[in-house]
């Protein structure tokens, strides 16, 4: 029994060293007050129509998470000192300039149409988009894709903000119509009962 006990434990133990072992493997992340104290920062001392977004931004799952900061005009040095000061020795910090803020890339989502040809007015499919924080763009997955495709959605919706690309149409679970029952209902029984019992009196 001792054996068994003994046993038990030393595997707990090597599971437990295992799975310790794997969450150390994993990159560093901020912690949520860090991220929170930037916010609070920003809200405060950063013009709203400069600050486009803030995300963390990593190679892989295993590597240092970096908190990106974009704006669509560049703070000044001490204000990217300021924001340095409130993370750890551990967390790294990217500035960044891009063109539009998540506000606007959102605003232009909406815009776009999705839907078949007799919703969007076009004669393809706008299949779904997502804003790319990263990219500082929309995504737009048309089905099918051609290049004509592309150009006339360029066109209609602009070309600066969103970037067009193939998407395969959902498959749709079409669920089949249930025949109605063929059974009788309690009256129908009723009445096929009589009907029997008459019979075999022979009326």
């Amino acid at each position: 029994m001792f054996r068994n006990v003994i046993l038990t434990l030393g595997f707990v133990l090597f599971m437990g060293t295992s799975v310790a072992n794997a969450s150390d493997d994993l990159g560093h992340e901020p912690e949520p007050n860090v991220i929170e104290a930037i916010e609070d920062y920003i809200h405060e001392y950063v013009e709203s129509d400069r600050f486009a977004s803030l995300h963390l931004d990593r190679e892989d799952e295993f590597a240092d998470a970096v908190i990106m900061l974009s704006f669509t005009e560049m703070i000044s040095t001490e204000q990217q000192e300021d924001i340095q000061a409130l993370t750890s020795e551990e967390d790294e910090v990217k500035f960044r300039e891009v063109a539009f803020t998540e506000e606007e890339l959102l605003t232009k989502q909406e815009n776009i149409i999705i839907g078949p040809p007799d919703e969007t007015g076009f004669d393809f499919q706008i299949v779904g988009t997502s804003v790319n924080i990263f990219e500082n763009q929309i995504d737009v997955g048309i089905d099918p894709y051609t290049e004509s495709h592309r150009d006339a959605l360029y066109e209609e919706y602009g070309s600066e903000m969103i970037y067009v690309e193939p998407m395969d149409t959902p498959e749709l679970d079409v669920e089949e119509t249930e025949e109605p029952s063929e059974e009788p209902n309690f009256f129908q029984r009723i009445l096929q009962s009589i009907s029997d019992w008459w019979d075999g009196l022979g009326g």
